[in-house]
């Protein structure tokens, strides 16, 4: 079981579709202690996939 502190933000690291660690698909996954605006979740989207 994974107990998460409300009022902090809690990441975790996970690997899908993989049956050894540290292969498959990576995905981060992050628990926030409070509700975003969509506004707030699309622009760390941008963020994230932004060409360089």
């Amino acid at each position: 079981m994974l107990l998460l502190d409300p009022n902090k933000s809690t990441q975790i690291n996970m690997h899908a579709f993989a049956d050894k660690p540290y292969y498959g698909n990576p995905d981060e996954v992050c628990f926030l202690p409070q509700q975003v605006t969509d506004e707030w979740m699309q622009n760390i989207s941008r963020e994230c996939f932004r060409r360089s």
